[in-house]
C-alpha cells in the first residue's frame, strides 16, 4: 500500500481548534459528518490532514481555472488549506489551470495526471534529483546547489512507490569541512543541502522496511513534476535475493535481435497494477565490445530497450568495463522509481551499484527506445 504522510483528523477535535480573525470575504465550507469531508461554496471538496489542516481532494465540482484558497472557514473556525491531494484532478479534462501558493501549498503525486492542465516536458517543472539518507534516516542529503528562493518550496521524496514530504534544514554545499563524494555511513557529513522528513517514525519504518540506509537512494522531486505523472506500485530485485530470469522465449528473441550470445538475464522490477516488467540482458563480448540491454516488457513482449555498449581494454579484459557483471557481484541496477507520463510512456530511475564509475541514470520511453536523460546532478561519484 502506498505510504502517505498525512492522517485523517478526528472529527471531534475540530471544535478544539482556536478561532482566528476572519475576513468577511473568506471562503466558507460545510462539513459532512458522514464522511468527514468539507465542501466549500464553490463546490470544491476537502479532506482533513495531519494537524487539522485541509487539502483539496477528488470528488468536488472542478472545471476551468481552480483557485485554491489559503484558508477555509469551517464551523466558525478558520483552517489552513495545506495543498492538493494525490489524484485530485486525475483524468478530469475540464480542469485547465490551478492557482495555488507554490511556496507554501503542495500538490500531491498524480494530482494533475491526464487532466486538462497542459504539461511541457522541460525544466520549467524541475526534473527529479537523487538524495541520500543518514544512517538513522533523520537527514536526507541532496548533493546539488539549491537556490535560496527554492529551499522552502514543498517537495516529495520517493523510494520505490512510497512517498513523503521533505523540508529544508541547512546548507553545507560550499563548506570545506564537509566531505565531497558519497559516503553512505556518514551522509550527514557530506557536502550538500540537508532536508528532514516531517513524518512519524512508523511511516519512515514502513517506507524503508527491509533496507539499510546505505542501500537507499531516494528520488526528490518538485511537486509539479510529481503532479503530472503516475507512480504505480512495483516490486524490485534487491542484491542478495533469488533472481528470476526473463525466460527462454525473451532470451531467444533478444539473441536474434542483436546477433549476440546471451550470458544471463534477470528481472529488475515487476509492476503489480499494470502488466509491465523491467529486465536486463547481458551478452557475451563480441568484437572487443561489451553490451547489456535494459528492456521494458509488456504482455510478454519487449516494447522498448536501452542499449549500452562499451569497448573492452585488451590489456585488462572485461574488468576494464564498469557495466559488466563481475561474476554476479556488480552490474545489476537498482530500480528506484517507476513513473508514467500522460501518454503512458514509462520513465525508469536507476542506481547502478558498480562503485568504480558513474552509476545513476534515468531512462524515458520514446517509442521503442528507452532514452537516457539528465544532467550532472544525476551522477554519483563514490569517494
Amino acid at each position: 500500500m502506498r505510504i502517505k504522510w498525512f492522517m485523517t483528523a478526528a472529527l471531534a477535535l475540530c471544535a478544539a481548534v482556536s478561532g482566528l480573525a476572519q475576513d468577511e470575504s473568506a471562503v466558507r465550507g460545510t462539513l459532512d459528518p458522514d464522511n468527514n469531508l468539507v465542501t466549500d461554496e464553490n463546490g470544491y471538496r476537502y479532506q482533513y490532514v495531519e494537524g487539522l489542516k485541509l487539502e483539496l481532494c477528488a470528488g468536488g465540482r472542478y472545471s476551468g481555472t481552480v483557485n485554491l484558497p489559503r484558508t477555509l472557514v469551517v464551523g466558525g473556525k478558520e483552517l489552513e488549506v495545506a495543498g492538493i491531494a494525490a489524484d485530485a484532478f486525475r483524468d478530469n479534462k475540464d480542469v485547465t489551470d490551478v492557482n495555488y501558493d507554490r511556496s507554501e501549498q503542495y500538490v500531491g503525486p498524480s494530482a494533475f495526471y491526464r487532466s486538462g492542465i497542459h504539461y511541457y516536458w522541460d525544466n520549467r517543472y524541475g526534473l527529479p534529483q537523487y538524495i541520500y539518507p543518514s544512517d538513522d534516516f533523520s537527514l536526507f542529503v541532496l548533493q546539488d546547489k539549491v537556490e535560496e528562493y527554492e529551499r522552502y518550496e514543498p517537495r516529495w521524496m520517493f523510494f520505490k512507490h512510497n512517498y513523503a514530504p521533505l523540508t529544508f534544514k541547512e546548507d553545507h554545499m560550499d563548506e570545506d569541512s564537509y566531505q565531497w563524494g558519497y559516503s553512505p555511513w556518514n551522509a550527514e557529513r557530506m557536502q550538500g543541502v540537508l532536508f528532514e522528513m516531517p513524518v512519524e517514525a512508523s511511516v519512515k519504518k514502513a517506507m524503508f522496511r527491509g533496507y539499510d540506509a546505505q542501500e537507499v537512494v531516494g528520488l526528490v522531486m518538485d511537486c509539479r513534476f510529481a503532479a503530472f505523472h503516475r507512480f504505480p506500485p512495483f516490486s524490485r530485485w534487491k542484491w542478495g535475493e533469488t533472481t528470476q530470469t526473463m525466460g527462454a522465449t525473451l532470451e531467444k528473441q533478444m539473441e536474434t535481435r542483436y546477433d549476440r550470445t546471451l550470458r544471463r538475464s534477470r528481472y529488475i522490477g515487476n509492476l503489480r497494477e499494470e502488466d509491465g516488467r523491467v529486465g536486463i540482458f547481458e551478452f557475451e563480448p563480441k568484437d572487443g565490445q561489451a553490451m547489456f540491454v535494459i528492456a521494458w516488457v509488456v504482455g510478454g513482449k519487449v516494447k522498448a530497450t536501452y542499449v549500452q555498449t562499451t569497448e573492452i581494454d585488451p590489456r585488462e579484459g572485461e574488468y576494464s568495463v564498469w557495466n559488466v557483471d563481475d561474476d554476479g557481484e556488480y552490474g545489476i541496477p537498482d530500480l528506484l522509481c517507476v513513473a508514467f507520463d500522460l501518454h503512458d510512456n514509462v520513465i525508469l530511475f536507476f542506481n547502478h551499484n558498480a562503485p568504480e564509475s558513474v552509476n545513476i541514470y534515468a531512462l524515458r520511453q520514446q517509442g521503442d527506445q528507452l532514452q537516457r536523460f539528465g544532467e550532472d546532478q544525476w551522477y554519483r561519484y563514490v569517494d
